[in-house]
């Protein structure tokens, strides 16, 4: 074999180790970059045991903490935390009217997570404080980002925000109060509630049949004092999204509120009553009725023992034969706009909706999250009052809330305090509703 071939071979052979080694040069180039890639991925998708990540810490505000059994809140962040050490959740808690003044406004808001009455969604999506959650549910769809399930809302403002927990509020009977008048079941109709708080009254003992909360400072007092009377009979506030103050029912409803105010059978000083005052009459006898939040059984439990209260569907018009109509309330936790870690929001808000129970339990919450234990006898009834009654959520989407009730609380004050009747309150409510562009 000639020195030119064996100089050839080592030449050939040299060039194919050379071009060998690149081979598996560039293999390995591009196996790193997939595997940085499928990492990245990975960590956007917040795996909850990744370590990864640096800490993120969530500001969650809302006025729920009072309202449930003592460390609730701080027992479920725990829980999230285990399964997301990457992130990490601080409450701020505020009062219901408090949390209202800090939402509705253009200032941007300082939270990643906020807990919200749904009557807020109009201002609350017209100043663009809300993360619109529709990627994150489709994407969540597909299995590609949270762990847990969200269930939809039905009513145009479920893309901004989750559904956790609804209440609802029956009328409460004061047993003793009531034999003690002569009778052995609650009222059903107007004229029975009217002759009801006609045989309990006692205006020199400071005995009554009834007491309203409309507060200012009480956020719910119109809904259940004014409204839940409307609504009970058939009636509504709004048809086709425009005013109904004047349609009969509601005015009816009107005249019948003023009768028990003229009558001497409601308890003086409505309209700065509170929600604890009233349920403080309710508990020491001197009011033998109310409506109240469901919450309120368990209150009540501690205070005059199961035997002595009772719950049932709120009377109607006893000319009115249809299916009565309650309103509901809700909690609704939403993501800012504003917030700097929306993805890891959204993961807190998912691990909320799975706990949505846990909520509604501890908050003694009917219908709570749509599921309560039939061997509680109080509540188990509670939850036949909503199951058999007409759910209305006319209220939610209105712009501008709060003014179209502070409205309603001045003209229904000038109507109990006699300045005009109820009809001529209906027709102020329609006039100066309709000038807010209703």
């Amino acid at each position: 074999m000639s020195k030119q071939f064996n100089r050839a071979l080592v030449i050939i052979l040299f060039s194919g180790l050379v071009l060998l080694v690149v081979g598996l040069a560039v293999r390995l180039v591009r196996s790193l970059s997939t595997s940085t890639t499928t990492n990245s991925l990975s960590e956007t998708m917040l795996a909850p045991t990744s370590s990864k990540k640096s800490k993120v810490k969530l500001v969650f505000s809302q006025w729920w903490q009072n309202e449930l059994e003592v460390n609730t809140l701080q027992t479920l962040i725990a829980d999230f935390e285990k399964g997301y050490p990457n992130i990490s959740i601080s409450l701020d808690t505020h009062s219901y009217t408090e949390i209202e003044g800090l939402t509705l406004t253009a200032t941007p808001l300082s939270v990643d997570i906020i807990g919200i009455d749904p009557r807020w969604f109009y201002e609350l999506v017209r100043y663009n404080q809300l993360e619109s959650l529709t990627s994150y549910r489709e994407a969540q769809a597909q299995g590609e980002t949270s762990l847990f399930s969200i269930t939809d809302t039905d009513h145009q403002y479920g893309d901004w925000g989750v559904q956790l927990v609804s209440f609802m509020a029956p009328l409460f009977y004061n047993i003793n109060v009531l034999q003690k008048a002569g009778f052995d079941r609650p009222p059903k109709t107007w004229s029975e509630i009217f002759s009801y708080a006609k045989a309990i009254s006692r205006p020199a003992e400071n005995r009554f049949g009834l007491a309203f909360a409309l507060s200012p400072d009480y956020p719910q007092g119109i809904t259940l004092d004014i409204y839940s009377w409307i609504w009970a009979s058939g009636g509504t506030v709004l048809r086709n999204g425009r005013p109904n103050f004047t349609d009969g029912t509601v005015v009816d409803s009107l005249s019948f509120l003023k009768s028990l105010l003229e009558n001497k059978l409601l308890s003086p000083d409505s309209f700065s009553k509170t929600r604890q005052q009233k349920l403080d009459e309710f508990a020491s006898g001197r009011i033998g009725l109310m409506i109240s939040p469901a919450q309120d059984i368990e209150v009540l439990r501690q205070r005059i023992g199961e035997a002595g209260f009772g719950v049932t569907t709120l009377p109607v018009s006893d000319t009115y034969m249809g299916k009565s109509m309650i309103g509901l309330s809700h909690w609704y936790a939403c993501i800012s706009s504003y917030s700097q870690h929306k993805s890891e929001a959204w993961a807190f808000l998912s691990f909320l909706s799975s706990r949505a129970k846990t909520l509604a339990d501890a908050a003694h919450a009917v219908p709570g999250a749509g599921v309560y234990p039939r061997d509680d006898a109080l509540y188990a009834k509670a939850y036949d009052i909503y199951e058999n009654a007409e759910v209305t959520s006319e209220l939610i989407g209105l712009p501008r809330t709060h003014t179209l009730e502070t409205i309603v609380w001045e003209e229904v004050k000038n109507m109990f305090e006699g300045y005009q009747d109820a009809s001529t309150t209906a027709q102020m409510l329609q006039t100066r509703w309709e000038s807010m562009g209703l």
